[in-house]
């Protein structure tokens, strides 16, 4: 068996996707950093009180208009499946059993990275694959978060 396929994991409701969020998934796969980058649309924000079902999906559906031009790029609905709300450590918990193949690197906006003031999702996802911050420099080689020198 060859080596895992890099799997980008960027978790987010994209409530609009921006130039920002595409200029990253180009960014690694231009640079070879990861063979693939998911975009995964959350349905409901955990932080958000209900979701919109509707509203879920026409964002779903503007990711994946939105990267029919980046190749590697790719719209995921894999949280419309699962229990809501959506937490990503959960996520990545299931995609690591659902794809053995893959090795996940978990992508994060430094909103996301410093959302939780103990830290405590940020470890717990560096326990279940590779996170890199967009507060880096550059990506991180081994797990990092905020406060970790």
């Amino acid at each position: 068996m060859g080596s895992k396929i890099r799997t980008g994991f960027y978790g987010g409701s994209f409530n609009p996707i921006h130039e920002g969020h595409l200029a990253l998934g180009d960014f690694l796969i231009e640079h070879r950093l990861v063979d693939e980058c998911w975009f995964v649309v959350s349905p409901q924000n955990p932080l958000k009180k209900t979701a919109d079902p509707t509203d879920a999906r026409f964002r779903l559906e503007a990711v994946s208009k939105a990267l029919e031009s980046h190749p590697g790029c790719i719209a995921s609905d894999i949280e419309f499946r699962l229990p809501l709300p959506s937490y990503t450590v959960q996520t990545l918990r299931y995609v690591a059993v659902q794809h053995p193949d893959r090795e996940f690197i978990c992508l994060s906006a430094a909103i996301t990275s410093t959302s939780s003031p103990s830290g405590k999702t940020t470890t717990i996802c560096c326990k279940t694959s590779t996170y890199w911050s967009t507060q880096d420099p550059a990506p991180a080689t081994k797990c990092r978060h905020p406060g970790q020198e």
